[in-house]
C-alpha cells in the first residue's frame, strides 16, 4: 500500500424535479443514478407508477454508460458535457447484463442541527472481502477486483495500479442549497435503481420518506428478467417477471433522512434488511 494515495473528489450532480441530486463520481457507479433520474424526467412519464417497460429500457441505457465511464478516474473520460450529450441523444440499446454477486455492505446517513450531512457506504463486496487481513491494522481488504474484466476491448479491464469499479452509490439532495435528504442503500447493482425509485416517490409523487421506502420495488439484473416485489403494479409486458411475495434483501435496505418543511427531520428505515 506504499503507493496508495486517497483521492478527495468533487461530487457530481444534476437537477431533478427542482432538487439537486449529488452522488459519488467515477470509479463509483453514481452516474447510473443520475442517468436514471434525468432520463425518466426527460421522457416526461406522467404516471405515478413506474412503468416496467420504460424502467427496463432506461435502466439498460444508464448502466451501459455506467460501465463505460465508471472506471479509474485517471482513465475515465466522463465529463458533464458528455453526460449532457448522452441524455440529449439517448437511444434504445441492445440487451445488457451484469454479474450477479453477493455482498456485505453497511450504510450510515446523518444530518446534524447545523445542516451538515453525510451519506456513507462501506463495503467489502463479498461477505469477508478478499479474506485477507492486514496484520498491522486489522483492516480487511475488499475484493472489488472480482468485477474487473481480463478482456482489453472492455472499458473496465484489469491493469496494474488501477482503481477498480465499485457499486457504492451514496446520495445527498439539496433544495435551494440546503440539505433536503440524505440517502444510501446496500444492494450492489441495485443501489442506483433503488435510490431512484425512492427519489421518484418523494419528489414526483410527494410521498413521505417512510411511505416511499415501503412502496414495492423493481429491479433488473440481466436478460429480460425483471424482479418485482409483491403488489408492484404492472401491465402489458413481454418481459419475464419474477415476483417476490415476501420482503427480500435483493431490493435494498434504504436508510434515509428527509427534511420536512425546511425544519423538522424525518427518518426512513427499510424493513427489508434493517430492524427498527
Amino acid at each position: 500500500m506504499k503507493n496508495h494515495k486517497t483521492l478527495v473528489q468533487k461530487a457530481i450532480s444534476i437537477k431533478y424535479y427542482g432538487q439537486r441530486i449529488f452522488t459519488a463520481p467515477p470509479n463509483s457507479q453514481g452516474i447510473a443514478l443520475l442517468f436514471l433520474c434525468k432520463l425518466f424526467e426527460k421522457n416526461k412519464l406522467n404516471n405515478k407508477n413506474i412503468n416496467i417497460n420504460e424502467f427496463f429500457k432506461l435502466k439498460k441505457e444508464s448502466f451501459f454508460y455506467r460501465d463505460k465511464y465508471c472506471i479509474d478516474p485517471k482513465l475515465s473520460k466522463f465529463t458533464k458535457k458528455i453526460f449532457t450529450q448522452k441524455i440529449i441523444k439517448w437511444k434504445k440499446l441492445n440487451n445488457y447484463s451484469n454479474k450477479k454477486v453477493s455482498g456485505d455492505t453497511s450504510t450510515l446517513v446523518v444530518i446534524d442541527k447545523n445542516g451538515n450531512a453525510v451519506s456513507w457506504v462501506q463495503s467489502l463486496f463479498e461477505e469477508f472481502g478478499s479474506g485477507i487481513v492486514s496484520p498491522s491494522t486489522g483492516v480487511v481488504f475488499h475484493n472489488r477486483l472480482y468485477l474487473e474484466n481480463l478482456i482489453k476491448t472492455k472499458s473496465n479491464y484489469l491493469r496494474p495500479g488501477k482503481r477498480p469499479f465499485h457499486t457504492l452509490c451514496p446520495a445527498i439532495v439539496l433544495n435551494n442549497n440546503k440539505c433536503d435528504m440524505v440517502i444510501a442503500t446496500p444492494g450492489d447493482h441495485g443501489q442506483p435503481q433503488t435510490i431512484y425509485q425512492i427519489l421518484h416517490h418523494v419528489y414526483k409523487n410527494n410521498l413521505t420518506i417512510q411511505s416511499a421506502i415501503n412502496k414495492p420495488r423493481i429491479r433488473h439484473d440481466s436478460g429480460k428478467q425483471i424482479l418485482l416485489e409483491k403488489d408492484f403494479y404492472f401491465k402489458n409486458t413481454n418481459l419475464n417477471i419474477k415476483k417476490y411475495n415476501k420482503p427480500n434483501r435483493i431490493f435494498g435496505g434504504v436508510t434515509a433522512i428527509k427534511r420536512k418543511n425546511n425544519i423538522a427531520l424525518s427518518r426512513g428505515v427499510d424493513k427489508r434488511r434493517n430492524c427498527f
